[in-house]
């Protein structure tokens, strides 16, 4: 089969995935896209589902495969997000992005929101993707791309890079990833206390390093206590020796009180998750953002035998 005819084939499966309703099969379908793709470090695109934003990334990224199979990924952390932005009370509402990656989350939300952003990505490779992708998208003047790692005291360490998911890339080394050398901040030195004080909410998704990001933005807590959206990495944190509550006690210390998964809705953690969840923390002042979002004590996602449930504590 020529290389010409799997992309065309590949493009007919996308075109079919993206409009596909059910989550089952919809992740088999991304494995025949990405099959059918040329493994190659092509330069490819994908325009993001109900939005302006075109998003270029390497063919060799997993990521951009999703979302060239997809056109989405994640919506309820970016349905939470807009829904942040939209409620906020500063007149130059800003994201900040810990864990940026190509510009999923901070360039869909800066073209659709008008917000500002500072997006925080240290992987060079993708760094770079990212800064194309805000010239690509006309949103240069809206992004402030920090090209540091992120933690609990500022120095030098090594990254550690997968270039077949860089996505998953982080401090921590894995099998065939490549180390490089970058420099790590604490987030008080990245953000000054004025543009803390226009951020409207803050997404972490960093693998496992959400602690050490939290340790290292004390200074900003005692300013102010924005809605925060993080990832709680099971096999990350275990890997680390931390748990869930480890992650979380940072927030408790800073004055955040309700920890949500997020779902569809908001709703109690120990109610059951995955192994790869997203929290939202927020304080007594966020609960119309709460309400507007969807927030359901009594609610229990759905078992599926690819992702099993198990209750959270935080």
């Amino acid at each position: 089969m020529t290389n010409r005819l799997r992309k065309w084939m590949a493009a007919g499966v996308a075109t079919f995935s993206r409009q596909w309703p059910f989550l089952e099969g919809r992740y088999r379908l991304v494995d025949m896209v990405e099959h059918l793709l040329p493994m190659s470090d092509e330069i490819m695109y994908a325009r993001l589902k109900n939005s302006r934003v075109r998003l270029s990334f390497r063919r060799s990224d997993k990521l951009g495969v999703l979302l060239y199979a997809l056109a989405d990924a994640e919506p309820n952390v970016f349905r939470f997000l807009s829904l942040a932005m939209k409620s906020a009370s500063q007149k130059a509402p800003l994201l900040v992005d810990l864990g940026a990656n190509i510009g999923l989350v901070s360039l869909r939300l800066a073209a659709e929101t008008g917000c500002k952003t500072i997006s925080v990505e240290p992987q060079p490779g993708v760094k770079d993707f990212l800064e194309a992708n805000a010239k690509l998208n006309g949103l240069e003047s809206q992004v402030r791309l920090v090209p540091h790692a992120v933690g609990d005291s500022s120095g030098e360490t090594f990254f550690y890079v997968n270039h077949r998911h860089p996505a998953s890339s982080s401090m921590r080394e894995t099998p065939d990833s490549q180390k490089v050398h970058v420099q790590i901040k604490r987030l008080d030195e990245m953000v000054s206390r004025d543009e803390w004080l226009q951020a409207a909410v803050m997404k972490v998704d960093i693998e496992g390093y959400e602690r050490e990001a939290f340790l290292g933005a004390t200074g900003l807590f005692e300013t102010a206590l924005p809605p925060v959206v993080f990832e709680v990495n099971f096999a990350a944190l275990a890997e680390r020796g931390q748990t869930p509550r480890d992650v979380s006690e940072p927030l408790r210390q800073a004055g955040y009180k309700h920890f949500h998964a997020l779902g569809d809705v908001l709703y109690p953690p120990e109610n059951g998750v995955s192994y790869l969840v997203d929290v939202v923390a927020t304080t007594d002042a966020h609960e119309s953002l709460r309400q507007a979002y969807g927030c359901d004590a009594n609610f229990r996602p759905k078992p599926h035998r690819h992702f099993p449930l198990t209750p959270m504590e935080l």
